[in-house]
């Protein structure tokens, strides 16, 4: 997480600045067999993401892997199907 671009040290922020962000965070989507994708989202302000809306974004991973694994269920895809958790982890 990202709390303002201008400030963080733990990593380089130009681009997200350029860009006229200010803060940022990143959510995995992650499975049993390990990270599927990553949900990331960026805001214009400093400081705009909080417990709240990490939970919010914890879940939307949750939901949006739960649909992919509805979909390859569904096209008759079957590895990792039943291996797929629907849990979704984030970082501090």
């Amino acid at each position: 997480m990202c709390q303002d671009a201008e400030t963080e040290s733990g990593f380089g922020t130009a681009v997200m600045l350029q860009m006229g962000f200010r803060s940022g965070v990143a959510v995995p989507v992650t499975t049993s067999s390990g990270v599927w994708g990553t949900v990331i989202v960026f805001g214009e302000r400093p400081g705009v993401f909080g417990a709240e809306e990490i939970a919010f974004l914890s879940a939307f991973a949750a939901v949006l892997l739960l649909s992919r694994v509805v979909t390859m269920a569904r096209s008759g895809v079957r590895p990792g199907v039943r291996r797929a958790g629907m849990r979704a982890a984030h970082g501090p």
